[in-house]
């Protein structure tokens, strides 16, 4: 068994954040996620990277597609992405 904190690179994860009306708290989830693009621990001894963070934002009634392209110009791992709302 070998350990992760010194073997090895760590393995990148993507976090993919669904967004509804959600203009108000993208920056703070970002900012909760951001300390993970380095390298770090879990408890199990598993060594883990943030690699991007994907907003998926819905064309709704806020300005949650602004806040997150305005989030993905600030920081490189952010990339927006705005689901389409098939019609009935």
């Amino acid at each position: 068994m070998t350990d992760d904190m010194t073997h090895g690179s760590p393995h990148g994860i993507s976090v993919v954040v669904p967004v509804h009306q959600g203009e108000r708290h993208l920056q703070a989830v970002v900012d909760e996620l951001l300390p993970l693009v380095h390298p770090f621990l879990t408890p199990d001894r598993h060594l883990l990277q943030v690699v991007e963070i994907i907003l998926g934002y819905d064309p709704g009634p806020d300005d949650s597609a602004r806040v997150s392209r305005e989030l993905a110009e600030k920081h490189e791992i952010v990339r927006p992405v705005q689901f389409s709302i098939p019609d009935a």
